[in-house]
């Protein structure tokens, strides 16, 4: 090799090393994504105990696509997208299922509700799939906030499942971003949890009789 061309390769390796060095600078000094809630758990106001035993909410599910903490918004029928700068604090059939627990536990319909983590028998069993949780800007502005679940009661004495429901709810957001989607969902969230324990209410006994049979 010549001078001239050495001359040229050595350029060149120390244009890529600049570039390089840029590309890392640039990773590390990127701010992390936001961690945002979807409901506080401080929100929920504890009432007294109910008469129908203990309520079990089962580990959660999610579909497709919404299993992760990514925040996933629409801009196309069959397109997910998902904020960069912004996540759940958990995968959102979690987050669903925590504020679910603390609704509950609020609404005085049980002695106790529980979490998959404890060991005491349950009376009923709550089985909870997420379909969507989403922010659909396909009418542009802000975009709407959608959810929606499938909510199962089961009686545990015989395996009985006493009820299901589709369970779904909007809300707009005044402007766009996950600031302002994870606010919407929020509100969202909160009137599709009023609309859950509505319908676990309507399916529990009138006269609890101790087996958590009518």
């Amino acid at each position: 090799m010549d001078v001239s061309g050495a001359c040229r390769l050595a350029v060149a390796t120390l244009l890529v090393t600049i570039l390089a060095g840029c590309s890392v600078l640039d990773n590390a000094t990127a701010p992390p994504p936001r961690t945002l809630q979807l409901i506080p758990s401080g929100d929920v106001e504890l009432a007294a105990h109910g008469d129908h035993g203990v309520l079990l909410i089962e580990a959660p599910e999610a579909r497709a696509g919404y299993r992760s903490a990514a925040i996933a918004y629409r801009r196309e029928p069959l397109t997910l997208d998902y904020f960069a700068t912004a996540q759940w604090a958990a995968p959102p059939a979690q987050l669903l299922t925590d504020a679910a627990t603390d609704a509950f536990a609020g609404a005085g319909l049980f002695d106790a509700v529980l979490t998959p983590a404890s060991a005491v028998p349950a009376d009923y069993r709550l089985h909870l799939e997420l379909l969507y949780l989403e922010q659909d800007y396909r009418r542009g502005d802000g975009g709407v906030a959608r959810i929606a679940v499938r909510a199962h009661l089961i009686r545990t004495a015989d395996n009985h499942v006493a009820g299901t429901r589709l369970l779904a709810a909007t809300q707009r957001a005044e402007v766009p971003g996950p600031s302002a989607a994870a606010n919407a969902a929020s509100g969202a969230a909160r009137r599709l949890l009023a609309d859950l324990v509505r319908f676990v209410a309507e399916l529990l006994p009138a006269d609890r009789d101790g087996d958590g049979t009518s």
